[in-house]
């Protein structure tokens, strides 16, 4: 499967339907292609990446009773800042900027 720009679509899909068969028939196209299921809601896939984002970044302190192992030590380590990072390029991918954009 491959993914379409279906604003694009359902505008020249109209436009050719109504030329060719007259306004209801372009009227009856466009609310049949509107009601089609979508393969992934772009805008809903960013927010729940960008709150995972978030979360990794706004992580609480974990420190033990002596203070080691807070938030901070584990960003610094790697761990949380790869998965930050990770989520800053899936972010992009998602929006079609690809990883370099």
């Amino acid at each position: 499967m491959r993914l379409i720009d279906a604003d694009e679509t359902i505008k020249q899909y109209t436009q050719i339907f109504v030329e060719k068969y007259g306004i209801e028939c372009g009227e009856m196209f466009q609310g049949v292609l509107k009601q089609m299921p979508t393969a992934y809601d772009v805008d809903k896939v960013v927010e729940e990446l960008g709150r995972l984002k978030e979360t990794e970044q706004n992580r609480e302190d974990e420190c033990d009773e002596e203070g080691y192992g807070d938030a901070e030590q584990i960003y610094s380590d790697g761990e949380s800042r790869g998965k930050f990072k990770a989520y800053i390029k899936a972010i992009k991918v998602v929006k079609g900027g690809g990883i370099d954009a």
